[in-house]
């Protein structure tokens, strides 16, 4: 299933050769946004024990960070929302209107098979989705790391906690486009 899925995303890239800086900026953006919100609860629990044990000067420090950390957050978010939206109207503009023309240059036995009703239908689903793919790779990589990340803390602190923390979130997880059974 992994290399079904490794072959989905170089389709992909290959369809979308023309906006490829898009996507690249999409990926690295959308990164960077869930990377951030990994490290705000960090230094929000970091500035609590700082202020704890009376340790002001870190406890600035770790506040200053947090801000950073809120700016690299909304920046990055920013920057994904504008990005998605420029490749949205790409896929929908340019490759729809591709695949149309495609479509209209079929021949008569083709649609005796298939209905125009169901090609459109399903160009207009197919690209929802693509538009989507980027997305769903990256939070699918981001939540993969959020739950290594969660299960090595609670394990440090308690092997019980954390098997049940792991356990827990690891069957609240739907892969839309991924496939780990064997």
């Amino acid at each position: 299933m992994v290399k079904d899925n490794i072959k989905i995303i170089k389709q992909y890239l290959q369809l979308i050769h023309e906006n490829k800086l898009y996507v690249i900026g999409l990926f690295l953006s959308s990164i960077c946004g869930h990377a951030s919100d990994l490290l705000l609860p960090m230094a929000s629990a970091q500035i609590i024990e700082m202020v704890t044990i009376e340790n002001y000067n870190l406890a600035f420090l770790w506040t200053i960070l947090l801000g950073a950390f809120f700016i690299i957050y909304n920046g990055a978010w920013y920057f994904n929302y504008r990005l998605y939206g420029a490749n949205y109207k790409y896929i929908h503009r340019d490759l729809q209107s591709r695949l149309l023309n495609k479509v209209s240059t079929l021949d008569d036995e083709f649609y005796s098979k298939i209905s125009k009703g169901k090609i459109l239908n399903t160009n207009a689903t197919d690209l929802e989705n693509l538009s989507d793919l980027i997305d769903i790779v990256c939070e699918f990589l981001i939540v993969t790391i959020k739950i290594i990340i969660i299960a090595f803390i609670f394990l440090q602190t308690n092997i019980y906690i954390g098997y049940c923390v792991l356990d827990y979130r690891c069957q609240g997880i739907k892969y839309p486009f991924f496939d780990f059974s064997m």
